[in-house]
Parts: structure tokens; sequence; C-alpha cells
């Protein structure tokens, strides 16, 4: 098991960070609005001209020219502000576009970007008020249409051989719908990044929260829950589980002459060493200043734990070199064994905790199992 790596990364406000996306989406589109709106006048004014000043176009010019206008202030503008202006003017047009050349207009075409544009600012209830106003709007212009209230403003066939008309509706229809999808398309890739941001966010602060901050290695939280996953299959299997309490011995007096950003370094080191001599079923954890926790399943309990114990002290035994400075220290190990000590981690941490302490008591080895202790008090009594 190798120690996490440590992460670190500003932290994500996915509201905030939502009101920026779609300030950027509304911004997106208020700027293609703006330009289409430039680029829209002089073909109105053109083919109006050619095809008769049409009531129509005064609404289109008074929205293109607003737009114009705000543009040098719009980034004073609230996003409401701009989202309301813009839902304002498709909606305009679409009901002059269907009062005037009903369907033969484009008028649905400006009720769908608002009801978008809507969707993205406003609460649903808007939505179906704007849906309500549609669906009445396209029925009085039916009924008025078909009743001989209204007409078409032009000849059809002439209208559809002015160049300056199909001129418009590429410009004005066509382009808005490309700006409409480059800024929906923009909105989402950001979206995207927003969301995986958040979820690597919430990976860093559940690692954090099973996690030992100094060294990487799982805390004693996550340790518990293996502890019990790890009794609980060795209880269907009828096998044997190991508790190791470690203990570096004078680690005091690093931290006393050489401060404790070397006794942190020191801990880091000793961290990796012993995540690189566990196993892959195995848990090593920090639990507090200089103690660690290991949870080994073994078959054999004493020749195994033994073992493991040994490669341990090997590896403490190795120098400790920071900054220049070289340490020599040892360790002291107690341990328990599942299901001979106790049957739950409560129970075999304590007994493994209790035969470190003799173990550190006893010069003659750095090693204690707590049935050897159990038997020593035995043949005392």
């Amino acid at each position: 098991m190798k120690p996490a790596k440590e992460i670190n990364s500003p932290i994500i406000n996915p509201a905030f960070n939502w009101k920026e996306l779609r300030a950027d989406f509304i911004q997106r589109i208020y700027t293609g609005f703006a330009l289409l709106a430039l680029l829209s006048i002089p073909i109105s004014l053109f083919r109006a001209l050619e095809t008769g000043f049409q009531p129509a176009m005064a609404f289109h010019l008074f929205i293109g020219l607003m737009l114009i206008a705000l543009h040098p202030i719009h980034r004073s503008l609230s996003i409401r502000t701009k989202a309301s202006l813009l839902v304002l003017g498709c909606t305009g047009i679409g009901l002059v576009g269907l009062f005037n050349w009903g369907i033969l207009g484009n008028g649905m075409l400006w009720f769908i970007i608002a009801a978008l544009l809507i969707t993205c600012f406003y609460p649903i209830k808007y939505l179906l008020y704007f849906i309500a106003l549609i669906a009445i709007s396209s029925i009085t212009a039916a009924g008025l249409f078909l009743n001989g209230f209204l007409a078409f403003p032009a000849d059809a066939n002439a209208y559809l051989l002015n160049p300056s008309a199909w001129g418009s509706t590429i410009i004005g229809s066509i382009g808005f719908i490309i700006i409409a999808l480059y800024g929906l398309g923009h909105f989402q890739h950001s979206l995207q990044q927003l969301l995986f941001k958040v979820q690597f966010q919430q990976q860093q602060i559940t690692h954090l929260a099973n996690h030992d901050i100094l060294t990487g290695l799982p805390s004693l939280r996550l340790a518990e829950e293996r502890f019990t996953l790890v009794l609980q299959r060795a209880s269907r299997e009828q096998g044997n589980v190991g508790v190791l309490f470690l203990d570096l011995d004078k680690f005091k007096p690093i931290n006393d002459q050489f401060g404790h950003s070397t006794g942190d370094q020191v801990l880091k080191i000793l961290a990796a060493r012993l995540a690189e001599i566990t196993r892959e079923i195995d848990t090593i954890a920090r639990i507090g200043g200089d103690e660690f926790l290991m949870i080994t399943p073994v078959v054999d309990p004493f020749e195994d734990l033994s073992s493991i114990a040994e490669r341990i002290t090997s590896s403490i035994q190795k120098p400790f070199v920071i900054d220049g400075n070289q340490f020599q220290l040892s360790i002291s190990i107690g341990i328990s064994v599942y299901p001979e000590d106790g049957s739950n981690p409560h129970e075999l941490t304590s007994k493994a905790d209790i035969a470190m302490y003799q173990a550190k008591r006893d010069t003659e080895s750095n090693l204690m199992f707590y049935s050897d202790l159990d038997n020593k008090k035995s043949k005392t009594a």
C-alpha cells in the first residue's frame, strides 16, 4: 500500500462558479445580438426601400439600436437585466413577426430562443407563463388571419424574390441560431468542467477525511473501517488477523532539539518505509504522534507476524538523513491476534498497545506478543 499523494487545489464554490457560467453565457449571447443588430440594420433599411416600410421593421430597428446603444455600458448591467432585455427583445420580435407575417414569418424561432433564455435565468413558472402567452398569441394571430382581419403586408412572390429579404432572414435568424448554439456549446463545456472540479473536490474532501495530512497514510477512522471488514472476512473464513501497534523510540528529543519540521520529515520517511513493506491487503495507519497501527491477515500468526515485525525493525534501523543530520532510530512493536486475543477492533488495538508498552520497557526485545504477556502474568501468578 503506497501512501497517497498530497493534494492541493483551490476551493471550488459551485454556486459562485455557476453564477459566473451564466454571466459568461448571457454575455456571449448579448454581444452576438449587438453584432447581429449592427449587420441587420442596414439590410433592413435597404429592404424597406424595395418592399416598403413595414411596421415590423420599426420594432426590429428599435431593438437593434437599443442593443448597440447599450453595448458600451453592457458590462455594468446585471446578468438579470441583460437576460431580461434579450427575452423581451426576442419575444417582441416573435410577436411582431407572428402578427405581421403569420406562418410565413419566423416568429416561432424567436419564441424558442426566448424560452431558452427564460429556462436558463428564471424559475420554471415563468417558462410556463411564457408558453401560455405564446399559445394565446398564436391562436389569436391564426384567428385574425383566417377571418381576414390580418393579411400578409406584401406580395409573397415579390418578397421571396427580394435579395435583401433573404439577407435579412439569413443574418437575423440563422445568424442568431449560430450565436445561440455557440453560446450553449461553450456553456455546456464550462459546466462539464465545473462538475469535474466539484467531483474532484469531493474526492479531495473524502481523501482528507480518511488520510493523515502529514504522511498520506490512512487515518484512524479509515483504519477502523477496514479493520471491521477484515475481521468480518476472517470470521467467515476462520482466519487470523494480526494487529501491530508501533511506536518510535526516543522520537521526542528530535522534535525538542531539531524542531518539529525535522520531526515531521522523520515521520514522512518512516511512513514511506512502512508502506513499502506492506501488502495491498494490509492497512498501515498513523493514529497519532509517532504511533502507527498495522492490520494484516495472516495464516500462521506467530511466524508471519514475527517476520513482518523483523522487516519493520530492519527498515527503521536504516539511518534517517535530514538536512545533513543523521538519526538512528528504533521502534517498539506490540502485537495482538484475532481471534486469540480479542474479537473486535477496540479490544485488539488495546491489547496490542499494552504489548507495545511492555516491549518498550523490556530492554532485551523491542517486540512483544500480547499472548506472551499473558503467559508471563500466568507464570508470575
